[in-house]
């Protein structure tokens, strides 16, 4: 198995293998110096290299799955977790993401180099894919744009963790509840306050009753409004 993330390394595969004859390697060696270019794609883009008998003898050395990204549409957060410019160059993308790991599709999985960059860019770690060079460039035209704080353009926003949807139901909670719990501590607190509300309600009229349950209503509904004011733009609106 290859572990050099050169050019000769993949080259040698390549030749040992009988997919390029000695000519079309040395043809094509100059023009990914020239081009800067993987030396995979460079073949490929001469037409000297068969991209599915390629993907197989990968498969088979490296033990990594193929996929297929033709019509697979990639979550536009997940895309953005590496540069355009960097996918490019060393022709891979990030298609899917599993916790603190991204699947990563590559033309070439003996450029351990750039799988390592590409795990220092992301924080994460990176689970390769094999896919045809056709099809990873055809999956970073998906690219998304960027505003100018840095946001994607267009994007459903990352659902929030279970920590953070608690802690926020937490807070909306305890405000809910704010005008059941300062009344409760300052009757705790003065007594004789507490005595006096309640003799205000021991007569028999109905609407004395009523009011405070109407206020409180009215408070959770000035909530649940100012609630979706602050966090519906960031967490609902495309």
């Amino acid at each position: 198995m290859a572990k050099e993330a050169t050019a000769g390394s993949i080259g040698h595969l390549l030749l040992q293998n009988k997919l390029v004859s000695s000519e079309e390697l040395a043809e094509a060696n100059q023009r990914r110096r020239a081009e800067e270019k993987p030396l995979g794609r460079v073949l490929v883009e001469m037409g000297a290299l068969d991209e599915e008998k390629k993907l197989a003898l990968y498969h088979q050395l490296f033990g990594h799955e193929i996929v297929s990204l033709e019509d697979f549409d990639i979550d536009p957060h997940v895309l953005a977790i590496l540069p355009r410019s960097f996918c490019e160059r060393h022709v891979l993308a990030p298609i899917l993401r599993e916790r603190n790991a991204i699947v990563l599709a590559v033309e070439d999985p003996s450029n351990v180099l750039a799988l390592d960059e590409a795990r220092d860019l992301s924080g994460m770690e990176i689970q390769p894919v094999l896919a045809s060079c056709r099809d990873i460039l055809q999956a970073l035209q998906q690219y998304p744009q960027k505003d100018d704080e840095g946001r994607v353009i267009g994007a459903e926003p990352e659902p929030p963790s279970r920590l953070q949807q608690f802690v926020h139901l937490g807070i909306v909670f305890l405000i809910a509840i704010l005008p059941i719990v300062i009344p409760f501590i300052a009757f705790w607190q003065e007594p004789n306050l507490g005595y006096a509300f309640t003799a205000f309600f021991r007569n028999d009229r109905f609407e004395m009753v009523l009011f405070p349950f109407l206020c409180w209503a009215l408070w959770l509904v000035t909530i649940y409004e100012v609630h979706g004011l602050i966090f519906r733009p960031s967490h609902g609106r495309r």
